[in-house]
């Protein structure tokens, strides 16, 4: 991510290293590594950090595959010198240009990112169960019913705190 919308997005996740203040590289979300990293990991649940980032953008992208030589790729290639000359493949939705900052139940999220946080959970094919909303720990919204509520029944009550 270049430009003023990559500066945007470093600057409202703070995306500085904690030692040296350099600039961290952001980019869009990648489906196919994230599958492939559920796939390999036996992934059952995700939390998804950071949404409130993206609350001002008119549009959120996804990296959706890769292209290679004229090809394109829906999953991961595992050999190096392939990945080092993929090309990113993205699909655009619009975005919620909302607030989202600080909220704490799935209810209050905007519809658009109901449908973002929807969308991704079909493309990694794992079901997403925290959304964090802010830095602080009570900025999280616990997506219910999912296998982490299941699993920590009293989570919900550390949540609402």
């Amino acid at each position: 991510m270049t430009g003023d919308l990559g500066e945007l997005i470093r600057a409202r996740g703070k995306e500085y290293g904690a030692v040296t203040g350099r600039p961290r590289r952001c980019g869009w979300f990648d489906a196919p590594l994230l599958r492939h990293a559920v796939r390999v990991n036996g992934l059952d649940t995700l939390a998804v950090t950071k949404l409130d980032v993206l609350d001002p953008c008119h549009a959120v992208l996804v990296g959706v595959g890769y292209r290679y030589k004229g090809t394109l790729l829906h999953e991961w290639p595992g050999e190096e010198r392939v990945i080092a000359k993929l090309e990113p493949v993205f699909e655009e939705r619009p975005g919620w240009l909302s607030e989202t900052a600080g909220l704490r139940a799935w209810e209050d999220l905007p519809g658009r990112a109901h449908e973002y946080l929807r969308w991704l959970e079909d493309l990694i094919e794992c079901e997403i169960s925290l959304v964090s909303t802010g830095p602080g720990r009570d900025e999280t919204v616990l997506v219910e019913p999912s296998r982490l509520t299941r699993w920590f029944p009293d989570l919900r009550q550390l949540c609402l705190r």
